[in-house]
């Protein structure tokens, strides 16, 4: 269990750096005291101040974990993983927590090409379009300037294209992907899935929490899910945390 950063906190409108930290010291002196309905409440204070960090996922979903909150675990160390993919710790307790899950539905998988989207931080792409663009306006100097190195110069302006051609394509699908995508961890022990998008819709099947789903579409309160066997059902987007 570890500390956040004291200047990090100071980002949070709800409370002073000092206040946060305390908050958080407190939360993992419950945890290790066994604690974990204290230490949960610190955690989700933070958490719905608006706080958004990979430890605080991390503990927050490892105490719901002791306290057999499987929804709750899952959801908050599957945003831990999000932030922080490299970390073992949360391989580890996420590996833990989908042992505990009781639908043999397994978790839909999320496709390669949106785990690398995610993976890469969207300041690197600002930094690499605005590189690439000023390269550009450099090779075309260098083009005017240096006849007898054309072919190289060309080389390496057809390179540049190239690269500005993936970097664009990259961040529109970043851009694009979360409407394309859009996943959810199944928060309640158990949740009713329903025909229609309304309350006296016939039921269909249930669902157990921890379960990854991914959302097809929404309509009010409800939002249509896809299951990793392909079976399609409404339910409330109460039962749903949205990853």
């Amino acid at each position: 269990m570890t500390f956040l950063p004291v200047l990090a906190l100071g980002l949070l409108g709800s409370f002073s750096p000092q206040e946060a930290q305390s908050i958080f010291q407190q939360a993992n002196q419950e945890f290790a005291a066994q604690n974990y309905i204290s230490a949960k409440n610190g955690y989700q204070k933070l958490l719905d101040a608006g706080f958004v960090e990979a430890e605080l996922h991390y503990n927050l979903g490892t105490t719901c974990l002791e306290l057999k909150e499987l929804g709750c675990a899952i959801w908050n160390l599957e945003k831990a993983n999000q932030l922080s993919p490299n970390s073992e710790d949360i391989h580890f307790n996420l590996a833990w927590a989908r042992t505990e899950q009781l639908d043999s539905v397994p978790s839909v998988e999320t496709p390669f090409f949106y785990r690398v989207l995610r993976n890469i931080p969207n300041p690197f792409l600002a930094w690499a379009l605005l590189g690439l663009a000023w390269a550009l306006f450099l090779s075309f100097f260098c083009l005017q300037r240096f006849p007898k190195q054309l072919r190289l110069l060309k080389a390496m302006d057809f390179m540049l294209w190239v690269l500005l051609g993936l970097c664009t394509f990259t961040f529109v699908a970043k851009w694009h992907a979360p409407s394309q995508w859009e996943e959810a961890i199944v928060l309640p022990q158990t949740a009713a899935t329903l025909q229609l998008p309304t309350k006296q819709a016939q039921p269909l099947f249930e669902l157990h929490a921890g379960l990854k789903v991914r959302i097809l579409e929404r309509t009010g309160q409800f939002a249509k899910i896809r299951t990793a066997n392909g079976q399609e059902a409404w339910i409330s987007l109460q039962a749903l945390g949205l990853l």
